[in-house]
């Protein structure tokens, strides 16, 4: 199994760059973040015709997750439960047909140590730590 991801820094922007790695590469699994859309906007036409299904948590400007299969998924989840607020579309996970869950994220940049951006950042962390302990186990794969 082949899992890849990319930030794409905006999938309007790069999508025949992603169409065409794509087509070469085939990974089973793509992670894709920063992708700058909204859902409704997402090119989902474009990755079926090359065989991927798509679970998406698209934000407006900024911020944006995805992950693509040629296999099925399942969406386990589409937000931070816990993050701090403003609440940001930074994290999507699958569950594949193997029983792997995929968790794809979009972390926060931080800027300059003991600014607002950088303790939203730890904030960030702290939230993603205590979901991974809620939601997985070590013996979970």
């Amino acid at each position: 199994m082949q899992i890849a991801s990319w930030n794409v820094n905006s999938i309007s922007v790069r999508l025949p760059h992603v169409l065409s790695w794509l087509q070469t590469v085939k990974p089973c699994h793509l992670g894709l973040q920063e992708l700058k859309v909204v859902d409704e906007k997402y090119p989902y036409k474009q990755f079926e015709e090359l065989g991927y299904t798509s679970h998406v948590k698209g934000e407006k400007t900024y911020n944006g997750v995805a992950v693509l299969s040629r296999t099925t998924t399942e969406l386990v989840h589409d937000q931070l439960l816990g993050a701090p607020e403003p609440v940001q579309s930074r994290l999507i996970e699958v569950l594949t047909q193997e029983g792997i869950y995929i968790l794809n994220l979009y972390v926060p940049n931080g800027s300059e140590v003991g600014s607002s951006k950088y303790l939203y950042k730890l904030e960030w962390f702290k939230s993603l730590m205590k979901f991974i302990e809620t939601n997985h186990k070590r013996e979970d794969k």
